[in-house]
């Protein structure tokens, strides 16, 4: 299932503008919170196990996640 996932969000930059980056980095973000918050609450553990799976895993660029995450938490 990681490995499908990765291949949804693997990008080139030739083919696709930027702002499609974003939304798809933002939809994967909301997915990962809202598994997160299954039991009624997200723990910080959560979310840095997110970020670090984003940066880590998807190759995305740490601020740009932070920015995303802080975005995300607030909705």
């Amino acid at each position: 299932m990681l490995e499908s996932l990765k291949k949804i969000f693997k990008h080139s930059e030739e083919n696709l503008p930027e702002f499609v980056f974003k939304e798809e980095l933002e939809l994967l973000c909301g997915l990962m919170i809202e598994a997160a918050q299954t039991d009624g609450k997200i723990d910080p553990k959560e979310i840095d196990k997110i970020s670090t799976t984003l940066v880590e895993v998807f190759h995305e660029n740490q601020m740009e996640v932070e920015l995303i995450l802080q975005d995300c938490l607030k909705e």
